[in-house]
């Protein structure tokens, strides 16, 4: 597990350097943050990157891919529950309250035939609120720094770092073992990041 989050940790990292590099690109200028949004973006890069990530590693190390995929939408529904205690006007309707229920039914009867665990499927959940809880910060993050590409790159480049350490304190390894494993590598971060 410690091996795939700080993989992750690498990934992450080199995806918000991709993605801070493009936006010195763009704007002919190294990408700084603004000082009042460096809290907003550090416990962002914390909970989107880092604790989703590692629930997320954790739940499929103990869960089927299936199962993976089947509970990683959860946090869409997640997403509408908390907008609608954090925006005003943003408020539960009656048919968004019954699509959640519908929707939450749906995963409880595709796993209700099958063995759950809290290491697979409860992490599973765990990461996928911590991306609602994430989308929710990300909002308030670019209200105080408008550009979100400069929010994106400095919350990957922050989580990774943090993912790259929790992996290292766990014992976690990781080795390049070829050049199609690099450009793998290299490809997953440019997915991230583009």
């Amino acid at each position: 597990i410690f091996s795939k989050i700080l993989f992750a940790g690498w990934r992450f990292f080199l995806a918000g350097i991709i993605v801070l590099l493009i936006t010195a690109c763009i704007q002919k200028k190294f990408p700084k943050l603004k000082k009042e949004a460096i809290k907003s973006v550090v416990i962002l890069g914390f909970i989107q990157t880092t604790l989703e990530y590692i629930f997320f590693y954790i739940g499929l190390s103990y869960a089927s891919g299936f199962k993976g995929a089947i509970l990683n939408p959860t946090s869409t529904f997640m997403m509408v529950i908390l907008a609608h205690f954090f925006y005003k006007d943003d408020k539960l309707t009656f048919r968004k309250t019954l699509g959640c229920i519908v929707g939450f039914l749906g995963i409880i009867i595709v796993n209700v035939n099958s063995q759950s665990s809290f290491l697979g499927e409860g992490c599973l959940i765990i990461s996928a609120l911590a991306f609602a809880i994430g989308s929710i910060i990300s909002k308030e993050a670019t209200k105080i720094e408008s550009n979100p590409m400069i929010v994106t790159g400095y919350q990957l480049l922050i989580g990774g770092f943090i993912l790259i350490v929790f992996g290292l304190i766990g014992g976690g390894k990781l080795q390049v073992t070829s050049t199609s494993a690099f450009m793998l590598f290299l490809y997953l971060a440019l997915l991230s990041s583009i």
